[in-house]
């Protein structure tokens, strides 16, 4: 081997060091504020009890949680397309864990309220960094993969917090789990900063690219309203996200109160769904780096997400949770990394991080609708959970038949 071939050789393996370092820290931090962001509702009843809230007022602190994740998404995203996802991933695991902190301290609604929001805000950062930093530094051959283990953060932080917060709560305080997330969001941090970079590769000087100004981000902003795969994929997320908020928030109540599971035998089998979940998104990583044509892959996994949800909903038989559960699990987790590796490819790297942050806003209209739509018909029909789960695998069953009618085909780059 010449001395040429060793040195390249020896860049390569620190290349792959480092967008390895680059993507589990993007994961940690993903998983972690995912744990921080589904507190509430275990410790909600403490809450209600030491705080004298109304459960109107405890179902608010979760939503002003994901409000402000909306609302920092497409800043987040272009911040990511201009500063570079390193700057914008630190900034965002800083919001949470200040947010967190913050929670410990907590002695009113109001304040709790507002610290939610804090903690929101970090969670908008960390989607379009984390995406961005997949597509910078793993090859068009290992894309899919390094999207789905970036995106199984969420089962993660689900199986962590799932394990963690009822026996934390149980043992010491209801303010406790929050201190150990912002004790590891802040080794994440430190860790961050010391060894988190940019892809060199992809910067403007080595790619030949300008750096974009803020209205040229701006202008490329108003493009992806016209970009139709881009906009179809949005839409075929919010379907996605009606199902996935749904099915979180459902899916307890219909084995206890209909099927008559008990809560921990439920909790067990939640705890299987993300298990599951977890290892279906590295075989649609898998599948869509293998798969040339994307369009039909999405198609086919949104309509059987679909299938599976009225199977679920329309089951009397008990038993039939221990196979009905896991396959919801799998269907819930594959199409998500389909979708976005999608919708990067359909846009110039350049504004990557805008483009997920639009697409991350717009899946959030179907995450708003879904509690609303499925709260009046559980009113009108007294609780008929076949129903129910109907409802919620219309996002799906309209998402699958969008892409299909309406994504363009096209070939993997």
């Amino acid at each position: 081997m010449s001395e040429q071939e060793k040195i390249e050789q020896r860049d390569a393996g620190r290349a792959t060091i480092m967008a390895v370092t680059a993507l589990v820290l993007a994961w940690l931090s993903f998983a972690f504020r995912f744990a921080d962001g589904i507190t509430v509702g275990p410790v909600m009843p403490r809450m209600l009890e030491i705080f004298d809230m109304t459960r109107a007022q405890g179902g608010s602190l979760i939503s002003i949680g994901y409000l402000g994740g909306i609302l920092a998404t497409i800043p987040a995203g272009i911040m990511v397309d201009r500063f570079g996802y390193r700057k914008v991933l630190m900034g965002s695991v800083f919001c949470v864990v200040v947010g967190c902190i913050l929670m410990t301290t907590m002695s009113s609604y109001s304040e709790g309220f507002i610290y939610r929001f804090i903690s929101g805000v970090g969670a908008g950062g960390i989607v379009p960094s984390g995406n961005k930093a997949a597509f910078d530094w793993f090859s068009a051959k290992s894309r899919g993969k390094a999207v789905a283990f970036f995106l199984t953060g969420t089962n993660a932080g689900l199986i962590v917090a799932n394990m963690t917060v009822p026996r934390v709560v149980a043992n010491y305080n209801w303010n406790t789990p929050w201190f150990i997330w912002a004790t590891v969001c802040s080794i994440i941090l430190v860790v961050s900063f010391f060894v988190l970079r940019e892809n060199p590769a992809n910067s403007a000087s080595a790619s030949g690219r300008p750096v974009m100004t803020m209205g040229q981000i701006l202008k490329s902003f108003a493009g992806l309203l016209k970009n139709r795969n881009v906009m179809v994929i949005a839409f075929t997320g919010a379907g996605f996200m009606w199902a996935n908020v749904g099915t979180q928030s459902w899916t307890n109540t219909y084995m206890n109160k209909h099927l008559n599971i008990p809560l921990i035998t439920a909790g067990y089998l939640v705890t299987t769904y993300a298990i599951v979940g977890l290892l279906s998104k590295f075989m649609s990583g898998a599948i869509i780096d293998r798969v040339s044509s994307r369009k039909a892959v999405l198609a086919t996994l949104m309509l059987f997400y679909g299938a599976v949800l009225v199977w679920f909903g329309s089951n009397q038989i008990p038993w039939m949770l221990y196979l009905l559960v896991p396959l919801m699990g799998m269907a819930n987790a594959l199409p998500s990394p389909v979708l976005n590796v999608i919708a990067m490819e359909s846009v110039a790297p350049q504004i990557r991080g805008t483009t997920i942050a639009l697409c991350s806003l717009i899946y959030n209209i179907g995450s708003t609708l879904c509690p609303i739509a499925v709260g009046k018909v559980v009113d009108l029909t007294g609780g008929n959970y076949a129903y129910v789960f109907l409802t919620i695998a219309a996002g799906p069953l309209f998402g699958g038949t969008l892409a299909a009618i309406g994504l363009k085909s096209y070939q993997k780059p």
